[in-house]
């Protein structure tokens, strides 16, 4: 990789190797370029440079080798500097006291935040991992939080998981959040949440995991059940080897054959050894082998499972017409997407590509489609997984509610919310019978 700066008071952008080393500059008046005049925001992406010119209002758009591309112009930039690539592909641009989004297909700017106070001066605008607007004020010495206009008052999902009540009075309220988008809330403290039983605020509540911290990853690798999978025991002892060695002790492997009646060789373990054996023993390998259950199954070992999840399904080629019998393409995706777990394939066949069912459900979960013969390994399916955001937290309290010796139903619910946006879920529970 290379280092791109705007040098303001030279008017150029320098170039250097991720040592430092210098390499080149550009940004000079020549036949097709005007010449900057003060550079200051620089954002690089799909391999063009992005450059904005407070002077000037204006954006150009440069090649990595610094060749002039073109210009875009708006009547809402008025003095342009920080510049941020966010996820969907636009540009978030710090604008004296507003934040702009630059959309470079369609050439459109739009304001979607003002900062307060004639004396702001905004010069960096990013998002965090929330979708929130953090800010930059250079005059005021601060940096501002804006919740994201188009959340504000939506609402959050709030979906109570289970409750541990085996220490009553002490429970343990295991609960996901999420935007109404489906993406998971993370980040959050022991203030955002209120927890209370029947309306009536509990004593000592705490917030004690969140899993968003955590490094642990509990992955269910299916193996396709095909006959072509027959005598490939290299095939998957290597994908289960760097999948193991990328977890590094912190997580779960189970393993699902996804024979013509799926079969669970091994639930949620760590040990190599159990896991080894799993796998390198043939199956009741068979064209009638059935991608939707085995899917399906390997899904279901990893539903008790609160940390970074995921199906691994090493796929040796094109699936059959027998593939989505009991449940279609979708609604195995909405399984998926529902419980929070990733999709992945490790594609071993001898097309260039993975069937496209599977790009399908790795683009829409969140996950990927890695080659086992990748010179890096497939390893970063660990590394991706753990970069996952993750909305899953435990919360604990002291229950004050009459149990009954175990034999009555007890309420527990817990309002969250941030910045304007809240949400609440609810459950019942038994204590221990006594």
């Amino acid at each position: 990789g290379y280092i791109y700066v705007t040098d303001e008071g030279n008017k150029r952008v320098s170039k250097y190797t991720k040592d430092g080393d210098f390499l080149f500059s550009f940004g000079n008046k020549s036949a097709s370029f005007e010449g900057f005049s003060e550079p200051t925001g620089i954002a690089y992406k799909n391999g063009n440079i992005l450059v904005a010119d407070k002077r000037r209002a204006r954006l150009f758009l440069f090649d990595k080798s610094g060749n002039f591309l073109r210009s875009f112009s708006s009547s809402l930039l008025s003095s342009p500097e920080g510049i941020t690539a966010i996820p969907d592909g636009r540009f978030l641009i710090a604008d004296a006291q507003r934040v702009l989004i630059f959309d470079m297909d369609s050439e459109t700017v739009t304001k979607v935040a003002d900062v307060s106070g004639k004396e702001a001066l905004v010069i960096k605008a990013v998002l965090d991992a929330n979708g929130n607007i953090v800010v930059t004020d250079f005059n005021r010495n601060k940096i501002e939080y804006l919740a994201d206009i188009t959340r504000m008052y939506t609402g959050l999902d709030v979906s109570i998981d289970r409750v541990v009540s085996d220490n009553y009075p002490r429970v343990d309220v295991a609960l996901s959040v999420s935007a109404l988008d489906g993406k998971p809330l993370v980040g959050l403290e022991d203030n955002n949440f209120l927890v209370t039983e029947n309306g009536y605020p509990v004593q000592n509540s705490r917030l004690i995991y969140s899993g968003n911290k955590s490094a642990v990853t509990n992955v269910a690798l299916v193996l396709e059940g095909s006959e072509k999978m027959y005598g490939k025991k290299e095939y998957r002892l290597s994908a289960l080897e760097e999948l193991l060695s990328a977890q590094d002790g912190k997580g779960t492997i189970s393993i699902v054959s996804a024979e013509q009646n799926p079969v669970t060789e091994t639930k949620s373990v760590s040990n190599k050894d159990i896991l080894v054996k799993s796998v390198i023993e043939d199956g009741d390998y068979s064209r009638d082998w059935t991608f939707d259950l085995g899917i399906r199954l390997g899904a279901s070992t990893l539903l008790n499972k609160s940390d970074r999840r995921a199906v691994v399904f090493l796929s040796m080629g094109d699936l059959p017409d027998s593939s989505f019998v009991r449940y279609t393409l979708n609604e195995i995706l909405d399984y998926l997407t529902n419980n929070n777990i990733a999709f992945y394939a490790i594609y071993a066949g001898e097309k260039d590509s993975a069937p496209r069912e599977l790009e399908y459900l790795a683009r829409k979960t969140g996950g990927g489609v890695y080659s086992l013969f990748r010179a890096e390994g497939v390893g970063g399916i660990i590394e991706d997984l753990k970069n996952r955001f993750v909305g899953s937290y435990v919360l604990e309290y002291a229950a004050s509610l009459d149990s009954d010796f175990g034999r009555k139903p007890l309420p527990v619910e817990v309002q969250v919310s941030l910045f304007g946006r809240s949400g609440r879920g609810e459950s019942v529970y038994y204590a221990p019978l006594k």
